[in-house]
Parts: C-alpha cells; sequence; structure tokens
C-alpha cells in the first residue's frame, strides 16, 4: 500500500507498507491492518512535524548541542516508537480477526453450502471490491492524465490558429503592399517612357526645324 505523505517544508515522501503472508491468510484482514499501520504513522508523522515546528518558535535559531536541537534528534528517536504502535495494531487486528471471522469471510467462496449453488465469478467478495476499487483509480487517474493531455493540446491547437489568422493577415496585407507596389513602378515606367518620347520628339523637332526653317518647316513645304 502506497501514500504521499506531504512535508511541512513542501517536499513529498512516498510512503510503502509492505507485508509478507502465507497465500492462505485473509486478504481483507492484510489490507485492513494495512491501512490501520498507513493512517497510525501519518498521524505519529504529524504529531512529531507539530512538536518540532513548536519547539522551533519557541527556542529560534538554535546551536548544535543547544535544546531544540536535542530535541530534533528526540524526533528522530521517536520514530523507532512507531514499531510499538504497528506491533499493538496487528495484534488488535488478530485478534478482531478472531472473534470476527465470519465478518471478514462474508461473501467469500468455500464458506459451506450457502454459496455451493452460485459460481466463482458470481460471487461478490471483499477481495473482489478492493481489486475493482483500485481498477477504478487506475482508470481515473489514466483519463485525468489523458484530460490534461487534451487540454494541453487544445492550447497548442488555439495557438496555432492564432499563428495561422497572423500569418494570414500579414499575407493579405503584404499582397495589398505588393499591389501597390506594383502600381506605383507601373506609374513610374510611364512617366519614364513619356519622358524618353517628349525629349525625342523635342530633338526631331530641333533636327528638322534647322534644315526646313522654323518654326512650321515652310522652306520644306514649298
Amino acid at each position: 500500500m502506497k501514500k504521499t505523505l506531504h512535508g511541512a517544508d513542501g517536499g513529498t515522501d512516498l510512503v510503502t507498507v509492505v507485508t509478507l503472508a502465507h497465500q492462505n491468510v485473509n486478504r481483507t484482514l492484510i489490507l485492513s491492518t494495512l491501512k490501520k499501520i498507513m493512517d497510525k504513522y501519518f498521524e505519529f508523522r504529524e504529531d512529531l512535524g507539530r512538536t518540532a515546528t513548536a519547539s522551533a518558535l519557541d527556542a529560534g535559531d538554535a546551536a548544535p548541542g543547544s535544546p531544540q536541537t536535542l530535541h530534533e534528534e528526540s524526533n528522530l528517536g521517536k520514530l523507532g516508537e512507531f514499531k510499538l504502535y504497528m506491533t499493538q495494531i496487528i495484534k488488535f487486528e488478530e485478534l478482531q480477526y478472531d472473534t470476527n471471522r465470519r465478518m471478514y469471510s462474508f461473501g467469500a467462496a468455500g464458506l459451506g453450502d450457502r454459496y455451493s449453488d452460485q459460481e466463482p465469478g458470481e460471487i461478490i467478495t471483499p477481495n473482489s471490491l478492493v481489486s475493482a476499487t483500485e481498477e477504478v483509480d487506475e482508470v481515473r487517474s489514466l483519463m485525468l492524465e489523458n484530460i490534461n493531455k487534451i487540454l494541453g493540446r487544445g492550447d497548442k491547437i488555439s495557438s496555432l490558429v492564432d499563428q495561422t489568422e497572423r500569418l494570414q493577415s500579414s499575407s493579405v496585407m503584404f499582397q495589398k503592399n505588393a499591389l501597390a507596389i506594383k502600381r506605383q513602378m507601373w506609374w513610374s515606367n510611364i512617366k519614364f517612357f513619356g519622358i524618353l518620347g517628349g525629349i525625342g520628339l523635342v530633338l526631331l523637332y530641333l533636327f528638322i526645324g534647322v534644315e526646313c526653317g522654323y518654326p512650321f518647316f515652310s522652306e520644306c513645304i514649298h
């Protein structure tokens, strides 16, 4: 059984409780014992954290060998005391199992004629409920992960759409600017060739005027 422990400093620890038992031991008993050990350990650590925080507030910054440092060392030593709590929990659960054996085995196969007419797959046992809960939690985690991925993908798609719209707007502006520049160059070419044509006509008029007389070429006409 695993559970995340969040520390006062913002860090996290993965607490894992493991049991080694014979395969014939009732699994409901094991799971119940593990859960109570886990809950007690978290409560135990929280008490130690509150005690350490209160001592730190009272003593302030202390040097090695000070009462605060000695208190922290005693807290580390108290972690070993949890073994006593764990032993008490195990013994209590064993006593509960001995006195309430039918409750732990309710719905399980092999309890006599009461379940002899049912198929093994049709019997809902505590073990199957625990397995189903674990599967639901796993599916829930996968669904949340997929939802987060879809949301992230949606953000990327939105960003891509925005970039596409900006690129489209830029392309439209570029097209308009290109057309305006093309018109300006066309008018510039018209003006340039018009000036060249005018200069050519003036030179031709001057050349003919020298030979035929000004202003209306009277010599050549007569």
